[in-house]
């Protein structure tokens, strides 16, 4: 099992979205990456497709960049 670590992402989303709604416009291309990344992952482990390059670096814009107290 592989596991993607973006805390900051994490945070974002949760400190914006909220159960059952939509994930806030400025994330959804992060968002989109971890999910083409887990895709890429998924093809690969059924020897469908490369290794994929992790991801890494995501665009979070500084108005939605939380500490581990919930504080911009």
């Amino acid at each position: 099992m592989v596991i993607v670590e973006a805390p900051p992402l994490a945070r974002a989303v949760y400190h914006t979205a909220a159960i059952g709604h939509e994930i806030h416009e400025d994330l959804y291309v992060s968002v989109a990456q971890v999910l083409a990344y887990v895709y890429q992952l998924n093809m690969y482990t059924n020897g469908e497709g490369p290794l994929p390059d992790q991801v890494v670096d995501f665009d979070i814009p500084n108005d939605m960049q939380f500490d581990e107290e919930g504080n911009v």
